[in-house]
């Protein structure tokens, strides 16, 4: 049994061609569990540095921005809407819409009434879209005022 187990151990019986071919593998083995070893190990978490956070109720002043930066989202507009004499007292509320119809005011009136409407508009626009009944205009909000009339252009179909 001993003589067995040297045998085992002992590379007398293989020939060079074996023997480089068992080294090889015995390498490649090695190597292998190395890299996976060296690959589980290199899992290294980023240490950073501490981040002292601002006082509580200091709000926004411990940012630095420019000078000119405005902190406001939205600016007041306002609406004046011009009558039309008619001798119709229907009511229908007047809608003051963003061009992606985000609803801004809603006024129920009519059409003889002038008004002076306010209301806020989101600063990256420049446009309203303002709807009563079937009047549908886009406007242009200048100097943060706009100007309605119930006043539509005639159709080219009927000129």
């Amino acid at each position: 049994m001993k003589s067995n187990s040297l045998q085992k151990l002992s590379f007398a019986h293989l020939s060079s061609a074996s023997f480089i071919s068992f080294f090889i593998n015995y390498f490649l083995k090695i190597l292998a569990c190395f890299c996976i070893i060296a690959l589980a190990s290199c899992n290294k978490k980023d240490v950073l540095a501490p981040v002292n956070p601002p006082e509580e109720n200091q709000g926004f002043k411990w940012l630095i921005v420019n000078d000119e930066f405005n902190w406001a989202d939205c600016r007041s507009v306002i609406l004046d809407v011009v009558s039309l004499q008619t001798e119709s007292n229907l009511n229908n509320t007047l809608y003051v819409k963003t061009e992606s119809n985000q609803t801004l005011l809603t006024y129920n009136t009519t059409m003889h009434e002038a008004l002076q409407l306010k209301f806020d508009l989101p600063t990256d626009q420049n446009k309203v879209k303002i709807i009563y009944g079937s009047i549908e205009k886009i406007i242009d909000v200048i100097n943060n005022r706009t100007s309605f009339d119930f006043i539509t252009p005639i159709p080219p179909e009927y000129e």
